[in-house]
């Protein structure tokens, strides 16, 4: 028998489920984007996405797809795109771009996201270990709760994610909206800061439309992005030029686009003053959810002004406009300006230890993550890190 890697495909059949694994983007496509029709998910799981960070990132680092879908009576049940990758030690199942997205479900049909028992799920995904070959999974940032229910990929050995994401629900009044979210005071000060980038001159927020503005304002977003990890010593996940592909991608500006689609292709914002941009925004758009996926501010002598938050005042607004939008998410990270419109919810990691090598890497996994949380929920702790992060910046500069 060929060893899993070089398996184009593989089926089994667990408590009823029927499991296909496929090991080849192309070959598995077809039938990903069908199901995509009818199945609820998050964008971080649709092809579009996972086909454009896997072909930017994934394979330059060797990450082998492993994409299951399964079925249940001949109807679709869900899909999980993971991939297979080489950790020290040990072989890991992961989803695709899992360290670039903020929150991770899989892709579901709701019947049996609200009824597959845990241990049917476990059941499937160690036999997608054995047949993939992996000693681990590490399923990263799954919400505790989605769709009011807790998700079925919470297994039972799991820790919280190091950080929450952050979700919140608008309406179609926007300034009853931002009365309710801001004292008077906090209200007055940001419209303040929003008259002053007005004053520098040539003020505009803009949602990027031509190719000119949005490669514009992916340049602002690399460049403030590199000028902070450089400052401050704190890494921004978009430096490389790996991954600066994997966004141009989404951004529908590499000649290879790719299947995107309306929910995985990226908006891109800006705010412009004086002449030069001094905040961006990533966005995506997914049925009645806007999704403020990252953020960049240029570190400058408007920065006093919180162009970064004047700029997202401006997109949610735009987006209470829409009467399709009613959820808000910011994302990863616990941020000062996302508490007056969102509240943190929390994320866990679920692993599955396969092999004597895997529940190896699964103790020093839990002991990372301990350490991670530990030392984001202490405010001395994070601000220790931070400045080692900046003293290392300097001597590497």
């Amino acid at each position: 028998m060929a060893p899993a890697s070089e398996m184009s495909r593989a089926a089994f059949t667990t408590e009823g489920y029927d499991v296909t694994i496929y090991r080849d983007m192309e070959k598995a496509a077809p039938a990903w984007l069908a199901l995509e029709e009818r199945a609820n998910g998050l964008p971080y799981q649709r092809f579009g996405w996972i086909e454009a960070w896997h072909a930017a990132v994934g394979r330059d680092r060797q990450i082998e797809p492993v994409l299951v879908i399964a079925r249940l009576y001949n109807a679709f049940a869900f899909a999980l795109p993971l991939g297979l990758e080489h950790r020290r030690g040990c072989k890991a199942l992961t989803f695709l771009g899992q360290e670039n997205t903020n929150q991770n479900t899989g892709l579901w049909n709701p019947d049996c996201y609200a009824s597959i028992p845990v241990d049917t799920m476990t059941a499937i995904l160690e036999e997608v270990c054995h047949l993939a070959g992996a000693d681990l999974l590490h399923l990263a940032n799954i919400p505790q709760t989605w769709n009011n229910r807790p998700s079925p990929l919470l297994l039972k050995e799991r820790t919280d994610s190091p950080s929450p994401f952050f979700a919140g629900r608008l309406n179609n009044d926007f300034d009853g909206l931002f009365r309710s979210n801001f004292s008077n005071k906090s209200a007055k000060k940001l419209i303040r800061k929003q008259r002053r980038l007005e004053a520098a001159g040539s003020f505009r927020v803009f949602r990027a439309e031509t190719e000119e503005d949005i490669r514009r304002g992916l340049e602002a977003f690399f460049a403030q992005r590199a000028k902070r990890e450089a400052d401050a010593g704190i890494p921004s996940g978009f430096t490389t030029p790996k991954k600066r592909q994997f966004l141009e991608r989404l951004a529908g500006l590499h000649p290879d686009k790719g299947p995107l689609t309306a929910d995985t292709q990226i908006t891109v914002w800006a705010l412009e003053a004086g002449d030069a941009i001094r905040a961006t925004y990533l966005t995506l758009h997914q049925g009645s959810r806007l999704i403020c996926y990252s953020t960049s501010i240029s570190h400058d002598e408007l920065v006093s002004q919180s162009p970064g938050v004047v700029l997202l005042k401006n997109i949610i607004e735009h987006a209470c406009a829409d009467p399709k939008i009613d959820i808000l998410d910011l994302g990863l990270g616990d941020e000062t300006y996302k508490h007056p419109w969102s509240e943190p919810l929390p994320l866990s990691d679920s692993f599955l230890a396969v092999t004597a090598r895997g529940w190896m890497s699964l103790q020093a996994s839990k002991a990372k993550q301990f350490a991670k949380a530990k030392i984001r929920n202490s405010e001395t702790l994070w601000q220790l890190v931070r400045k080692l992060r900046q003293f290392v910046s300097k001597l590497g500069s």
